[in-house]
């Protein structure tokens, strides 16, 4: 595999029935959303408000954050890309296993990263010792929660531990809370306001279904969000992707509470399933599963017509690790009988 391969690239396997190797809301796009991006084209000839206007009093509203704090991006990955063009980080702090574009930013610029190891027979959780690797010469530390393929939350208090280490070291604290709606985790967003180094990244893309539509933001200090704002492209988030993101929003708490009761129940019978296969499951807050099996199962699968997250390119990961993202319960129905079909022919 390449090194900051990601899943979801079906356009040049053929033959792929079910994808798991995604990890969006597996209720799928909100089906009023789908409605206002198709009402809403007689306003696709415009060239988009570059500072989104509307979405960011949405998302204010949302979050109960001001307008000023907030900046809108392509998508997670777009301003992942500006934070470092930006700040041209020199050593960056990640965790290992993480999600691979930290890396893959940070050393487009020139940096480098250190990586701070999560352990399998810990449950790759976070501790506290974490704050030791925050010093003075760390420009920035990328952490996700729920992390990402683990799927584990990292404790408030901790968080907060690590955005006041920060604070002392002047490193910028880029937190990674795309899956937190997923989870009863808490947020930091009701304590922003006490870190000005700290920032919280979040996207539309998995909550909401919207991958192809390509939709993020970034919460801090606004002297923060005005040095990096100009490192993206003048209209970087469309017309299309705005009207979504607004639409998507006035859907909420309903679609939030229904997606956390469905991906929870759902996690839960399939993490049962994938352990009665004799599996190692490490049980997620979140919606999709870390997995590790007796055999290699990504390119058996893939035979199959079915594409899970092999994890063979994350740092403390090897081919024996999937992570599976959550569907529909028939198409989990049917990876499960795969896994067991593979399983029973390696015995």
């Amino acid at each position: 595999m390449e090194r900051f391969e990601h899943g979801g690239d079906v356009y040049n396997i053929p033959g792929i029935k079910y994808d798991f190797s995604i990890s969006c809301n597996p209720l799928g796009i909100p089906g009023p959303v789908r409605e206002a991006l198709c009402s809403h084209t007689e306003l696709y000839s415009r060239y988009p408000d570059t500072k989104c206007r509307r979405l960011r009093r949405s998302i204010s509203d949302h979050l109960g954050v001001p307008e000023e704090m907030i900046l809108c991006g392509n998508g997670s990955a777009d301003l992942i890309n500006r934070i470092c063009s930006c700040f041209r980080p020199e050593k960056v702090l990640v965790t290992a296993p993480s999600f691979s574009d930290y890396q893959r930013c940070t050393e487009l610029y020139g940096g480098k990263v250190d990586e701070y190891p999560l352990h399998p027979e810990d449950g790759f959780l976070v501790k506290s010792d974490i704050l030791d690797w925050i010093t003075e010469e760390t420009d920035i530390a990328f952490l996700c929660t729920p992390n990402n393929p683990t799927g584990q939350l990292i404790g408030h208090d901790l968080l907060c531990d690590i955005s006041a280490r920060c604070e002392e070291s002047g490193t910028l604290f880029v937190l990674d809370e795309c899956f937190l709606p997923f989870t009863e985790g808490r947020s930091m967003l009701d304590v922003i306001k006490r870190f000005p180094h700290t920032i919280i990244l979040r996207a539309f893309t998995k909550l909401y279904s919207m991958a192809g539509i390509r939709l993020g933001h970034i919460i801090g200090d606004p002297g923060l969000l005005e040095k990096i704002s100009p490192y993206g492209g003048e209209w970087s988030v469309s017309i299309p992707a705005q009207v979504c993101g607004i639409r998507a929003l006035e859907l909420e708490p309903g679609w939030t509470v229904r997606t956390r009761e469905y991906v929870s129940q759902e996690a839960r019978r399939m993490c049962d399933r994938l352990k009665a296969l004799g599996l190692e499951v490490f049980p997620p807050a979140a919606n999709y599963i870390l997995v590790r099996s007796p055999v290699p199962l990504a390119e058996p699968l893939k035979s199959r017509g079915i594409l899970v997250r092999n994890c063979s390119n994350f740092t403390v990961l090897d081919e024996y690790y999937i992570r599976i993202g959550l569907l529909d319960e028939t198409a989990d129905g049917i990876l499960i009988d795969a896994v067991k079909e593979i399983l029973d022919d390696n015995r």
